[in-house]
């Protein structure tokens, strides 16, 4: 399964909020919790990309390893998880 697709089956289980294309690409958003799109994506390494959203950076490796980070100078990480090989974002 795919993360954009996990993300909104999760918020669709979770929330009351039914999704909506356009409150994705508004700012602001509608309260629900949408996946990165496809033009905040860069190329990190040849394992890693990260999405630029909304207050975090996502890092995403080859391996489904995850890595969400804080925006700002004191950057903070906020989730990680390992990939399949368990090994994380930074040490790919």
């Amino acid at each position: 399964m795919h993360i954009a697709e996990l993300l909104n089956e999760v918020e669709s289980e979770l929330t009351d909020i039914p999704y909506d294309s356009e409150a994705a690409m508004r700012m602001g958003g509608d309260g629900r919790m949408y996946p990165p799109l496809r033009d905040n994506r860069h190329v990190v390494s040849s394992e890693v990309a990260r999405y630029r959203v909304r207050r975090h950076n996502v890092f995403l490796g080859a391996n489904g390893a995850i890595a969400i980070r804080t925006i700002g100078r004191s950057p903070k990480v906020v989730f990680t998880k390992a990939g399949a090989d368990g090994v994380h974002v930074r040490d790919l």
